[in-house]
């Protein structure tokens, strides 16, 4: 694994998450709410706004939360739609359907909202708000 975002080490910079996961891969993304929440993403490829005018991706792309009890949940791809990750200069967003993203975190990497989607298997709010305060994010990457 390596370390290739963190808003502890680089800053609330939307120019320097695309910068360092650029050609990164697969990559993990982990977020910390304000409720001390924790969840994030798999991406099969990184987030990238030069490639993504559309939805990208690839239905090995997941959800996850960290659940009470320390475990982790996984929210699968559906065959829904194929709506798996979405990147531009102002937000970067997974899932979809019905007008929403699944996931969405403004581009001050502060302001996010999760709610239920087409896209990924989940039904219910993953967090306790549909909007949250991003406190932490990680995005790390495959070592090979």
């Amino acid at each position: 694994w390596k370390l290739l975002y963190s808003i502890d080490q680089h800053g609330l910079s939307m120019k320097t998450l695309y910068s360092n996961i650029k050609h990164a891969g697969p990559c993990v993304m982990a977020i910390t709410t304000d409720n001390d929440e924790v969840f994030g993403a798999f991406t099969s490829e990184p987030f990238d706004p030069e490639i993504s005018k559309s939805f990208y991706g690839s239905g090995l792309s997941f959800i996850w939360k960290l659940n009470d009890q320390g475990n982790v949940d996984f929210y699968q791809a559906k065959s829904s739609n194929q709506y798996y990750m979405l990147a531009d200069s102002h937000f970067i967003a997974m899932g979809g359907g019905n007008g929403r993203f699944g996931f969405y975190l403004n581009e001050n990497l502060i302001d996010g909202y999760i709610s239920p989607c087409m896209t990924f298997n989940y039904d219910s709010n993953i967090t306790e708000n549909e909007n949250f305060e991003c406190y932490g994010l990680e995005i790390w990457g495959f070592e090979f």
